[in-house]
């Protein structure tokens, strides 16, 4: 084998290595949990909201009116707590 041969051989075997990774994740998200991985990651999406809703509703760091920042806080509250129940009922399925 050449030089420019091994280096291709060597580049192809590089390029194919996280591809075995990727069919061990994909037999891993077939059995049944990856919904209790999908359910857990929703739930801590939902704390991420509300802790973003009391940050931004506490510290008002874009400098908003009063009433602007308890609309965001609000929205904020509404998504993280929707959020968070979706996921709790797709872990306990």
């Amino acid at each position: 084998m050449g030089t420019n041969q091994t280096t291709l051989l060597i580049n192809i075997r590089a390029i194919l290595r996280p591809l075995k990774n990727i069919n061990v994740l994909r037999i891993a998200l077939n059995n049944e949990q990856s919904v209790y991985y999908i359910g857990k990651t929703l739930e801590l999406m939902g704390i991420v909201c509300l802790g973003a809703a009391l940050f931004l509703g506490i510290v008002n760091p874009y400098g908003y009116s009063e009433t602007k920042a308890m609309g965001v806080e609000m929205g904020f509250l509404a998504l993280g707590i929707i959020v968070f129940f979706i996921g709790r009922l797709i872990e306990k399925r």
